[in-house]
């Protein structure tokens, strides 16, 4: 299944081992591996909200854990070994 960079962006992000939501990927930092272009991992916030402007930790969401991507939401599982 492929999709569309700009449909990616509005995707939600759910760590499901925790329940988490962490926003959506058009709200993180992406970092892409440089030489097949490809999704290496997502930097988003820890404690995702709109309207804090305290600091808050980041964490990196490798994409290598993704378990699958919906029509409006992408699963992940950050505790799983593999």
């Amino acid at each position: 299944m492929s999709k569309r960079f700009s449909d990616l962006m509005e995707l939600e992000i759910i760590d499901v081992s925790e329940g988490s939501k962490f926003g959506t990927i058009g709200d993180c930092d992406i970092v892409f591996n440089r030489l097949t272009g490809e999704i290496e991992s997502l930097i988003t916030s820890s404690n995702f909200s709109l309207f804090s402007f305290k600091s808050r930790d980041y964490v990196e969401i490798p994409w290598s854990k993704r378990i699958n991507v919906f029509a409006k939401t992408i699963l992940f599982d950050l505790k799983s070994k593999f």
